[in-house]
């Protein structure tokens, strides 16, 4: 518990730092990011999922690299929106990941590897590479991230579309409606959701 404690608070000095200079924040290694993602991770991601659970959050792994443009506009043009902002921030603990790092990672089945060889276990292929998970994966479970995600959403799509995909993991219709058909019925008022916020901001 302390050296999350200690994590947390080099954390946010840093990213009060790079706020002072600018109103963009990047990692270490340069790719974009936002002060609320999960920095204070051990990258143990059983770990991070009972941080999920304890606060009441849904856990979500992404896949960013250095220059990636699609990344890039996901920060700038999607996660920039006050509403999109806060229904992620508030519902999901999202836990970065670099798809070419070489940091380590321990994967839901126990086996530790670099965040490049995780990418690769999973097929994170493209990013940005979004998985979302359960809450009820066993503490010993032989299955990997890869094999134990509810959805992913590979590349860059508009505010919309993300929103209402969130939306749909979050409140636990992915075994209920296909989500072309949520897209479908939700995007109107979603559009509404967001200009309202826009004109509130």
């Amino acid at each position: 518990m302390f050296r999350r404690f200690i994590l947390a608070m080099a954390a946010a000095l840093t990213f009060a730092a790079w706020g002072a200079q600018a109103e963009q924040a990047f990692t270490e290694n340069g790719m974009h990011t936002e002060p609320w993602f999960a920095h204070d991770s051990f990258l143990e991601l059983a770990d991070d999922l009972e941080v999920a659970n304890s606060e009441g959050k849904r856990l979500i792994v992404v896949f960013e690299q250095k220059g990636c443009i699609y990344c890039q506009r996901m920060h700038e043009e999607v996660l920039s929106h006050p509403y999109i902002r806060d229904y992620v921030k508030d519902n999901f603990r999202v836990v970065q990941l670099d798809l070419w790092g070489p940091r380590t990672v321990v994967d839901f089945d126990g086996e530790e590897m670099a965040e490049t060889d995780l990418a690769r276990k999973w097929r994170a292929n493209y990013t940005p590479g979004i998985f979302f998970f359960p809450t009820d994966i066993p503490a010993d479970t032989d299955k990997s991230g890869g094999e134990l995600y509810v959805h992913r959403m590979d590349g860059g799509f508009g505010r919309m579309t993300f929103t209402a995909t969130f939306e749909w993991v979050l409140n636990n219709k992915v075994d209920e409606i296909n989500l072309q058909r949520y897209l479908t019925e939700r995007i109107p008022a979603i559009r509404d959701l967001l200009k309202k916020a826009e004109a509130n901001s």
